[in-house]
């Protein structure tokens, strides 16, 4: 099975107050980075990487990671032109797209093989990462009948609706702890997270 993972790195972190929360520091080194290297880490067939056009430090702190950059010069208008940008980049012998932000930081490679793992056994299946007690967040791996319906999504419009439209066909992995529903999106959070890593 072919599966590439479309990392969302494009958005404005308006709500960090200056600050860009996908070049704040952990483990060492930049969050988008970090993120970068765990999805190389796991059993992914290929990384695209979907950044703004505005924010060239996110380019330079994956440039020499093997991973295919896409900015998006739309990215101001949402969410959907991330995702469209990170599909059109994939190959026809693509089966399927795993989409996640850059700013959940707890997500191990372990996590992707689990969802890997789930797409191998129902490959026709949408697979959708959750927290320990069964909350549904992210990463979601979308089988390729779905990759039309990715790319005609509009505006702020996330993978989020075609979750809803197809609910029936989802099938939940649940991941460690808060892995799958954590993100980093504003200073407090950052705070917060750093005092108990």
């Amino acid at each position: 099975m072919s599966v590439s993972a479309i990392l969302l790195a494009a958005g404005a972190s308006r709500r960090m107050r200056g600050a860009d929360k996908l070049t704040e520091h952990v483990r060492g080194m930049p969050l988008l980075r970090d993120r970068a290297l765990m999805l190389i880490g796991s059993g992914i067939s290929r990384l695209v990487v979907v950044l703004p056009p505005n924010k060239t430090d996110r380019a330079d702190v994956i440039r020499d990671i093997e991973c295919s950059r896409v900015i998006n010069a739309d990215a101001a208008s949402g969410m959907a032109s991330s995702i469209k940008c990170g599909v059109s980049e994939l190959s026809p012998t693509t089966n399927a797209a795993m989409i996640l932000p850059a700013d959940m930081p707890d997500l191990t490679s372990a996590d992707i093989d689990a969802l890997l793992a789930a797409h191998v056994m129902t490959p026709d299946r949408i697979i959708r990462a959750a927290s320990s007690d069964g909350v549904a967040g992210s990463p979601v791996v979308f089988p390729r009948a779905l990759f039309p319906r990715l790319q005609a999504l509009e505006g702020d419009e996330s993978g989020r609706t075609i979750l809803v439209q197809n609910h029936e066909m989802i099938d939940l992995v649940p991941l460690p702890s808060t892995h799958a529903t954590l993100d980093l999106d504003t200073p407090e959070a950052w705070a917060t997270w750093r005092d108990r890593s």
